[in-house]
């Protein structure tokens, strides 16, 4: 193995080795295989700003990656927010999980990366005439 100064035998998996016939005095190598790890994509910036309760559906903003590989969401509480491509429909007030799914693309393998996403309440504006607390 000397005549490949760039193989990392720790990635070495099998090594064949054929004697030739009837004794003679050279060894083959007939077959090597080697392990490489799979490429994970790198998921980054993945936020979604809070939204009140009412607001029109949006579009997801996909994270930073370094994979080619087309994003899917889910949500993780649909009383909260509904996802239909990467549209998002607020349907009641909480939290709910985001999660962005990256597929394998390449050399890279698929990947996910979660946010959490939050729809607050609306306001209530005070009517006029109403009794002041004290």
């Amino acid at each position: 193995l000397s005549s490949f100064p760039n193989v990392n035998l720790h990635d070495l998996i099998q090594l064949k080795f054929v004697a030739t016939p009837f004794g003679g005095p050279n060894i083959y190598i007939d077959n090597i295989y080697f392990y490489k790890a799979p490429n994970v994509p790198t998921l980054t910036n993945f936020t979604i700003a809070p939204r009140t309760i009412g607001a029109a559906p949006f579009t997801i903003t996909p994270p930073t990656s370094n994979s080619a590989g087309a994003f899917t969401y889910t949500s993780s509480n649909s009383s909260v927010a509904t996802i239909s491509g990467n549209t998002v429909t607020i349907v009641g007030v909480g939290t709910t999980t985001i999660t962005a799914t990256q597929a394998a693309n390449g050399s890279f393998v698929a990947g996910s990366v979660a946010t959490t996403f939050t729809v607050n309440p609306a306001a209530v504006a005070p009517t006029a005439g109403a009794a002041n607390p004290t």
